[in-house]
């Protein structure tokens, strides 16, 4: 079997009432220095760097410290529960603008697993986290990403016949081999 599958996609789901000014990118990376300045001293979790002041390094480094102490309550409700791990951390791209919103598009998970997709925005007010369920590698009935649990092959399996892009005859083996994320899905739920 060499196709590859999305396995979330077609889901209803609510904005939310999420709104999102719609600033420059300079802007942007202006709030995001701020932001690691900010949290890196207040949660004494990286040592800052003014000259890296932009990197998502620090951005990645500050939401692992505050989802595992449960530091902000509003990052950890952002992440609405979802287990993954922090092993493998990253960007995809540079800053995104999607609709006019900048926001970093970045990614968690372990070897084992697949990897959390989330983006990570600017409300207004503070820094916010999003996890689309479309084109997003985590089972939204027992919130954790795919390759943590012994039963994800019967269920990607299970998800993909429903849909009818498995044949009934055919079986998903090693679903982290198989499940792809869907980048225009999650960035047309995002915004």
């Amino acid at each position: 079997m060499s196709k590859t599958y999305t396995l979330n996609k077609g889901y209803s789901v609510k904005k939310n009432g999420r709104t999102a000014p719609k600033i420059s990118k300079a802007k942007f990376l202006e709030l995001v220095t701020d932001f690691n300045r900010t949290y890196s001293k207040k949660y004494d979790c990286v040592d800052f760097e003014e000259k890296k002041s932009k990197s998502v390094y620090y951005i990645m480094c500050i939401l692992q410290y505050v989802l595992r102490k449960e530091a902000d309550k509003q990052f950890v409700s952002d992440f609405k529960g979802i287990k993954f791990d922090w092993e493998n951390r990253d960007i995809v791209g540079d800053v995104h603008i999607i609709n006019g919103i900048p926001c970093y598009h970045l990614y968690a998970g372990g070897d084992w697993e697949c990897a959390l997709h989330f983006f990570f925005y600017y409300d207004g007010k503070r820094f916010r986290v999003y996890v689309p369920k479309n084109g997003n590698n985590w089972r939204p009935d027992i919130k954790c990403v795919i390759g943590d649990n012994d039963d994800d092959d019967e269920y990607c399996t299970k998800v993909l016949r429903k849909r009818g892009e498995l044949k009934d005859d055919a079986k998903i083996v090693n679903a982290t081999n198989y499940i792809t994320r869907d980048d225009r899905l999650m960035t047309d739920e995002f915004a």
